[in-house]
């Protein structure tokens, strides 16, 4: 290829570098209409991927900041049909694709969902722009300039340590310097360990986990730094922190035996799900995702939004019982019940069986 590029005179260089720009940017359309019918099926979550964004990473290959961008533009296209138009012509870049649906995410979180032919109007206003007049343009249009800004980092600086930036509005940089005040010989890294300790706690005890987290060993804390304005009304301070790499969450929790639990169904209470039955399930999964799958064995890793999902469902004759519920995420939690032929496909909203979610 460097030889025949070589020979080729400017004239011809030009061209072909062109041509080579359009087809790359065919390529790219054809991944995201790919990536969309993806999302759409929850296909993905056939196998142990927690999110598009996952598969996009361990499956496909590309870097988190690559996969976000095609989330934000697949999420972008399948919501507003005309940014596929745009995206096609090369009118809306990858990138700025990328920042017009994050934008919409920001206002829709603050209560300030855009009409479509709002949405529309700043879709058609970012075209051919460059990235810094996107950006402009997008903050003159926030509900919430402050929150808007309000961007969220993380980047591991070295193998046990992750560098987490956010910004703070005046009440949680008053809460946070209150709390080094009774706190002064802890490191921020501490204080953030004994408030994410306490608030995890809870969150498990509602879950249905026992372990008492006051005799667990806590998170070794690190270097940290933070650069506050204390003036009331000044611009949000920024907040960062070294800390060290949590342990390792990927292996689950060894199953506990429950000899309370009875293992006969549940039938009077339908979909209600004793307390202690609720304990056995997260002793059981760890408080991780329990789908496998089927090709390679791998589990999902997610270990957010977990719902405890009846394996035969109550609908066909299924039984609240140990062995019937499962930890799931909410994705393959969707995922099953396609799969069942109970579930729905987000595009039509409309129940379809496994075969035809598949084209089949």
């Amino acid at each position: 290829m460097k030889n025949t590029l070589n020979s080729l005179s400017d004239a011809h260089l030009l061209i072909q570098t062109k041509t080579a720009a359009s087809n790359e940017k065919k390529a790219t359309l054809a991944l995201l209409e790919h990536l969309a019918e993806v999302d759409s099926r929850k296909a993905y979550a056939i196998d142990a991927h927690a999110s598009l964004f996952d598969y996009i990473v361990r499956e496909l290959g590309y870097s988190e900041s690559q996969a976000s961008e095609r989330v934000n533009a697949v999420r972008l296209m399948r919501q507003n049909p005309e940014a596929k138009v745009h995206l096609e012509s090369g009118a809306l870049t990858l990138t700025t694709a990328a920042m017009v649906q994050r934008f919409f995410n920001q206002e829709k979180k603050l209560n300030a969902r855009l009409p479509s032919d709002s949405r529309q109007e700043i879709i058609e206003t970012c075209t051919r722009q460059s990235k810094r007049a996107v950006d402009a343009f997008l903050m003159s249009r926030a509900s919430n300039p402050v929150k808007q800004a309000r961007t969220e980092k993380t980047r591991i600086v070295a193998p046990e340590l992750t560098e987490i930036k956010t910004v703070l509005n005046p009440a949680q940089a008053r809460a946070l310097a209150r709390a080094r005040e009774l706190f002064p010989d802890d490191s921020l890294a501490l204080l953030l360990d004994r408030a994410l300790r306490e608030l995890i706690a809870k969150k498990e005890k509602q879950m249905g986990k026992t372990a008492n987290p006051e005799t667990s060993e806590p998170l070794p804390g690190s270097a940290h730094s933070f650069q506050s304005d204390s003036a009331v009304g000044a611009a949000p301070p920024a907040l960062s922190v070294w800390s060290a790499a949590p342990p390792a969450l990927s292996n689950p929790a060894p199953e506990r035996k429950h000899p309370e639990i009875s293992t006969a169904p549940v039938k009077d209470r339908g979909r209600f799900i004793p307390a202690n039955l609720k304990r056995a399930i997260h002793s059981r999964s760890g408080g991780q995702c329990e789908w496998r799958s089927a090709k390679t064995g791998e589990r999902c890793p997610s270990r957010s939004r977990l719902q405890i999902d009846h394996i035969r469902p109550l609908a066909l004759g299924g039984a609240t019982t140990r062995e019937n519920l499962r930890h799931l995420c909410s994705n393959h939690n969707a995922r099953a019940a396609v799969e069942k032929g109970i579930g729905w496909v987000e595009r039509t909203n409309s129940p379809r069986r496994m075969g035809m979610a598949l084209g089949g």
